[in-house]
């Protein structure tokens, strides 16, 4: 048997290999059932092959979930015999694991205290686990209008790529004292609404103090 993991919308292989002992004429694989529905091929179908003594015959067996495909793990079996070899086949089961394909920052709450006009401005980055395809950055809150953030589509992330986003907050001089957030959140194809990673910046502002002297 053999198991091979793949993310969602990813495509992953593995080779196997048939040796003969002996003569096996008529060498017939034929796959005897499994529920991966489709996802799981083989290259070739291997039907009538006359295999010599020690003679050897490469498979690749390949696992290609879709982007929407559901976590879990499929599996499919084949069976190979021949004429020689019928009531003893070999029997082989393929598995792909399709693992959860994740988003993550490296953190999930940063505050910034400042004075009103004040320009503050940090790096955070984002983590890929697995495919993510169509990556989006998006953010609410009541302080979109001077915290800011420089990305939004990023496109196709690999598994274990991270992307280094800026976060600026810069107030103006009569911005309301207080506290003032944006929630920005990163999902994806794979990554969706159920498991969206979000973190929030908050802008504490605070009264500017000036000393006057004569």
């Amino acid at each position: 048997s053999a198991t091979i993991t793949a993310y969602k919308g990813d495509t992953k292989a593995t080779e196997k290999q048939i040796q003969s002992t002996g003569l096996n004429n008529h060498t017939n694989m034929t796959n005897t059932g499994g529920n991966s529905s489709g996802i799981i091929t083989v290259n070739q179908t291997f039907t009538m092959q006359n295999l010599l003594p020690s003679q050897k015959y490469d498979l690749l067996f390949t696992c290609k979930p879709s982007q929407t495909q559901a976590i879990g793990i499929y599996e499919e079996n084949y069976s190979i015999n021949s004429t020689q070899n019928g009531t003893y086949a070999s029997n082989l089961t393929i598995q792909c694991n399709v693992p959860l394909s994740t988003l993550a920052w490296n953190a999930t709450s940063v505050t910034f205290k400042q004075y009103r006009g004040e320009l503050n401005k940090s790096e955070f980055r984002l983590a890929s686990t697995g495919l993510n395809n169509f990556t989006n950055v998006s953010s609410v809150g009541n302080g979109t209008s001077f915290i800011t953030v420089n990305a939004s589509s990023l496109g196709s992330l690999d598994n274990a790529q991270t992307i280094d986003t800026l976060i600026t907050c810069q107030s103006g001089l009569q911005q309301t004292i207080g506290i003032s957030e944006l929630n920005v959140t990163a999902n994806s194809t794979q990554n969706g609404t159920g498991t969206v990673t979000n973190i929030t910046f908050s802008c504490n502002d605070t009264a500017n103090n000036y000393n006057a002297t004569q």
